[in-house]
């Protein structure tokens, strides 16, 4: 029996032709395709031995299109072969390459998500004073437990007297019917409801949002992360079921408010004491969830962004006076890192509030 070579060089011995071509490949560089062709046989249907492009003639594309040659000698159809001396036929080489024009799929960019920026938005340091988009009036509501309030804070006012000096370009005007007895701000209105949870803020915030914010700054879940399920995570501590909940406080808001921006924060974490290790941990899985929440209703086109609260602890030491609430320099601090956020929305996003701005009169 004959063996493999003495099979190939009958083969090519015969009044062949050989057709090189490139069928069309994903990738950038297309791989070229050897075909021995028999007489009589149609070029398509011979059997094909690939070939790198590297393993061809060095020439142009162009050259290959419009050339025929002749070859006094076989080409190796794999590796290693070595042949015979013979007397070889004259070879009509036809060569033609197809590149293909697609492209690999490019790698997303991470800057680009959703239409609008990044996905999350980090701290970025900022000077104080950047004029939103023309100096426009920006009434504020901030929504959110005891850290929204500014328990402990001395004088009241929590991170809002801060970010109002950094926001010295634009007018400011609280929304939201809460106001702490010893605020050193007289129109320091806000929605912080404190030890309550997600879902009674829900179940509260309706006369807020009816005075229309432009942008609303919402940090919620804390309690609901609290080991006491009793008095303060009365609608249970499971992160999940939690997150669901923060949904649903969303979705009121772009409901009845749908011009606004929400920043949505993922939430501060507590200190990470023996008494305050288990609800660290839920709060940490909680804080995952988070940016899935919100990723659902930006891709229905809702106005709204995660912010990264998670990592306020890399900025210092000494940060909560409790394990849960921040010093007064603290809530400065979380002013500025609120600035941060705002100064990185998208200006398109943020429109003129619509109506009146709260009557304080009776106040």
């Amino acid at each position: 029996m004959p063996d493999l070579q003495s099979v190939i060089l009958l083969l090519l011995s015969a009044l062949a032709t050989v057709s090189v071509a490139a069928p069309p490949h994903a990738g950038s560089h297309p791989t070229d395709t050897l075909r021995v062709v028999a007489r009589g046989q149609d070029p398509e249907s011979a059997p094909s031995v690939a070939q790198s492009p590297s393993s061809l003639s060095g020439e142009t594309v162009e050259e290959r299109l419009r050339s025929t040659e002749t070859i006094t000698k076989p080409t190796p159809l794999y590796s290693g072969q070595t042949t015979t001396p013979w007397s070889p036929p004259t070879l009509t080489v036809y060569t033609s390459i197809a590149v293909s024009t697609k492209q690999p799929n490019p790698k997303p960019n991470p800057s680009c998500r959703l239409g609008h920026g990044k996905e999350i938005l980090q701290y970025q340091k900022r000077q104080p004073g950047k004029a939103i988009k023309n100096g426009i009036k920006l009434r504020i509501l901030c929504v959110g437990d005891s850290i929204t309030a500014g328990y402990g804070d001395t004088d009241g006012n929590g991170y809002r007297q801060q970010l109002r000096k950094d926001l010295s370009k634009n007018k400011v005007v609280w929304a939201g019917t809460q106001l702490n007895e010893n605020s050193g701000m007289a129109d320091g209105y806000h929605a912080g409801f404190p030890g309550k949870t997600i879902k009674y803020i829900t179940n509260h915030l309706g006369p807020s949002l009816k005075q229309q914010p432009n942008i609303i700054l919402l940090a919620a879940g804390t309690n609901d992360m609290n080991s006491n399920t009793s008095a303060i995570a009365k609608d249970g501590n499971d992160p999940r079921e939690a997150a669901r909940r923060l949904g649903t406080l969303i979705d009121k808001i772009t409901e009845e408010c749908p011009d606004a921006v929400v920043l949505v924060s993922i939430i501060i974490n507590t200190c990470d004491s023996h008494t305050m290790h288990a609800q660290r941990e839920r709060t940490k899985q909680y804080q995952k969830l988070i940016p899935g929440i919100v990723r659902q209703r930006r891709q229905k086109g809702k106005h709204v962004v995660a912010v990264d609260f998670s990592r306020w602890e890399e900025a210092g030491h000494n940060l909560l006076r409790d394990c849960v609430h921040p010093t007064d320099d603290a809530y400065d601090l979380m002013g500025d890192w609120w600035y941060s956020f705002i100064t990185q929305v998208d200006e398109a996003w943020i429109q003129e509030p619509q109506g009146d701005d709260p009557d304080r009169s009776s106040n």
